[in-house]
């Protein structure tokens, strides 16, 4: 992966030569040093490979400055004889910018990304669309799709669908799970539908998606299968709280001790505590009699009992039989939860306060819950800053740092944001472009926008420590020594940098301090990297030390 050029940091009057490092990764990996010692380097290639930074020079290239980057040539050529500078760094072919195909994605104008790449293939051949953009919106096209043929009833068009993208339908994308079972019970596949379900339950890490599938089976599949799919479930459940609430699912509600012609007593769904079991006693009798109150009453029960699934038809009803703001409250709130948006764009033309208080409670109870999947769900027609800083976020949970980036520029471009919604949206900003290694872009938006003196020094010492990752691999070692040095104005060392300091003070022949190094780091912890350094440094100052 070719280095992309980085300016001057702010007040560091150094161009960071910033290499292919993961900011804050943990994987550390190994190189042989020319000492025959193995260094764990902070991420990138090993130290061992003789790698050529052409950063700066391309820096100075895309400036136009051909006086400075001749300079630089020469410099190069010294430390690596057999390499030749790239023929492209006056001439040749731009480089396509696609940054406007996902501001296209963010907006939802698939259409207008696809011409948009037929025209950009049309004036450069040789280039190819980003895999990731592709497939992410195969997938939201699917789901979006899918939804459709949902709320239309075309439940044949939807296995269809999937089985001719099963990519969309994993459990990083669950809702288009559900939707395949769904669709699979109600053309008659109920075996299946009964194999995705427990697809769902026995490979999908979410335990919340999990129960949420096992609620939704229960609308579905008969008594039996659900004990079955319940029964899977309980194996992967770490708590007896977890199997309990398990248990909810395949309760029964008790027998009554006789039939009696003046019908089951309503009371006792208003009664405090009032059951599920309550609600199921009385449920035929409220229906029979169209009792708005009652429906809603039993509605708000299933939703305190966490199965929105059930209450939903139950405000549903309430809101058909006597229209009203608490009715339409309660199916808001159960539609947010369920990640049900047509069904909740179709209330908004009717209760849009009600609608937007719904998603919004419900994006901050995802949140909560770490449900990043109906984070993204509830906040994709979003304008709202705060909203759209969830969803930035969540994007950042989970590693797509280029759409985090999009969403986080719209906050800072959103009218209504508050100075300190914009403030965390630079800071966003800011660590998307690190994480997807544009640390010319995070260092020019350092210097636009600026960050807290907190943030500041936790976003600089993450890029200088992409500067010491390239000069160890270079064998530069002064300059890691300097970088090291100047790193700790902003953060004290982890212990991996600390190891490579030690070796880099070795290289510069100051073994004292390389000893020092190594001492203290194997008295906290004795290591073979730590055993190692000591034994090379005693080798080389030798028996009398």
């Amino acid at each position: 992966m070719k280095l992309r050029p980085f300016p001057p940091l702010l007040g560091l009057a150094v161009v960071a030569l910033l290499g292919s490092v993961s900011p804050g990764s943990l994987l550390a990996q190994e190189a042989v040093d020319d000492t025959g010692i193995t260094v764990r380097l902070q991420g990138g290639a090993p130290a061992g490979e003789d790698v050529v930074d052409e950063a700066l020079l391309r820096y100075l290239a895309s400036r136009g400055d051909r006086a400075a980057a001749e300079v630089e040539i020469a410099r190069l050529k010294e430390l690596h004889p057999d390499w030749e500078p790239p023929t492209d760094l006056f001439g040749g072919l731009p480089r396509v910018d696609e940054g406007p195909l996902w501001q296209l994605y963010e907006s939802g104008d698939y259409a207008a990304v696809r011409s948009r790449i037929e025209a950009l293939r049309k004036e450069r051949p040789d280039w190819t669309p980003p895999e990731k953009l592709v497939t992410l919106m195969a997938v939201n096209e699917a789901r979006a799709a899918s939804e459709a043929a949902a709320a239309a009833g075309d439940w044949a068009s939807i296995v269809a669908l999937f089985e001719a993208q099963p990519a969309a339908a994993t459990c990083e994308h669950v809702d288009n799970l559900w939707r395949l079972a769904e669709a699979q019970q109600r053309t008659g596949a109920g075996a299946a539908a009964l194999a995705t379900y427990a697809r769902i339950i026995t490979t999908c890490p979410d335990a919340d998606h999990r129960f949420a599938t096992l609620q939704k089976a229960k609308l579905l599949v008969s008594p039996a299968e659900l004990e079955r799919l319940v029964g899977l479930e309980k194996a992967r459940a770490g708590s007896p709280d977890r199997v309990a609430k398990l248990e909810t699912l395949t309760a029964r509600p008790a027998a009554s001790a006789g039939s009696r012609p003046a019908g089951p007593d309503f009371s006792r769904i208003y009664k405090p505590g009032a059951s599920v079991g309550d609600a199921r006693v009385v449920a035929d009798a409220v229906i029979r009699r169209r009792d708005a109150a009652a429906a809603r009453k039993i509605g708000w029960i299933y939703q305190a009992a966490g199965d929105d699934a059930a209450a939903a038809p139950w405000f549903q009803r309430s809101l058909d039989w006597a229209p009203g703001e608490e009715a339409a409250r309660g199916l808001a709130m159960s539609l947010a939860a369920l990640g049900k948006l047509p069904e909740l764009d179709a209330l908004a033309t009717r209760y849009p306060d009600v609608v937007t208080e719904a998603r919004g409670g419900q994006v901050a109870v995802a949140v909560d819950r770490g449900d990043l999947a109906t984070v993204l769900k509830l906040t994709r027609r979003t304008g709202k800053p705060a909203e759209l800083l969830m969803r930035s976020w969540a994007y950042m949970k989970l590693l797509r740092p280029t759409e985090a980036q999009l969403s986080f520029a719209r906050v800072m471009a959103a009218p209504d944001a508050m100075p300190l919604q914009r403030d965390e949206a630079v800071y966003g900003l800011i660590r998307a472009q690190i994480a997807q290694h544009l640390f010319q872009d995070a260092a020019q938006s350092i210097e636009r926008y600026g960050l807290p003196p907190d943030q500041y020094n936790e976003v600089q010492a993450e890029l200088l420590n992409q500067e010491i990752q390239v000069a160890f691999r270079q064998k530069d070692y002064r300059r890691t020594v300097a970088l090291l040095e100047k790193r700790r104005d902003f953060a004290l060392p982890d212990r991996g940098l600390e190891i490579q300091e030690a070796w880099a003070r070795y290289h510069t022949g100051e073994m004292h301090t390389a000893r020092r190094i190594f001492t203290r780091l194997d008295r906290i912890v004795s290591t073979e990297e730590t055993e190692a350094g000591l034994a090379q440094v005693s080798r080389k100052l030798g028996p009398s030390w």
